[in-house]
């Protein structure tokens, strides 16, 4: 049940979505199509393409994820105020346009912070005010023992 399609700029690439959330991207060089992986998220709404093929847009409801469809893997993700509907490149790559509801907004590439999939636990305990209590580790994490994971925060009772 595939929702949406998208070719990147020469023809080479092809990222599809389904309603379970699934993207899947396909490389179609010398005829063949191949499966070069997929990544599960939301619903998605929107996918595109940069000009140079080097990143796909998916916006579903509330965020808009970059993914490097060589790899099939997040790069970056953007908060977005509803669902968005619309992801757009400008022709030179610099700017993406997304589009939601409430918002047209504009974000120089650039300036996207990626996601260092090294420092995940760093990257979330800089976003964090506290810790996981012990019901919420074994909520989230049902297998694994709990820990602190930010050392610095204050862990709830």
């Amino acid at each position: 049940d595939h929702t949406l399609l998208v070719f990147n700029a020469d023809g080479s690439m092809l990222a599809s979505s389904n309603s379970a959330g699934v993207i899947d991207v396909w490389d179609l060089k010398s005829g063949t199509l191949t499966l070069v992986g997929s990544i599960r998220k939301e619903t998605v709404y929107s996918l595109a393409f940069n000009p140079s093929g080097t990143q796909l847009a998916v916006g579903t409801s509330g965020f808009v994820y970059l993914i490097d469809p060589k790899t099939v893997k997040e790069t970056a993700r953007i908060p977005h105020a509803g669902k968005v509907n619309g992801v757009a490149y400008s022709a030179d790559g610099s700017t993406l346009a997304t589009a939601s509801l409430k918002a047209i907004q504009f974000w120089a590439v650039t300036t996207i912070p990626k996601l260092d999939s090294a420092n995940l636990v760093d990257a979330a305990c800089s976003r964090l005010t506290v810790n996981f209590s012990e019901s919420q580790w074994s909520s989230f994490f049902s297998d694994e023992e709990f820990r602190v994971l930010c050392k610095d925060l204050p862990v709830p009772k």
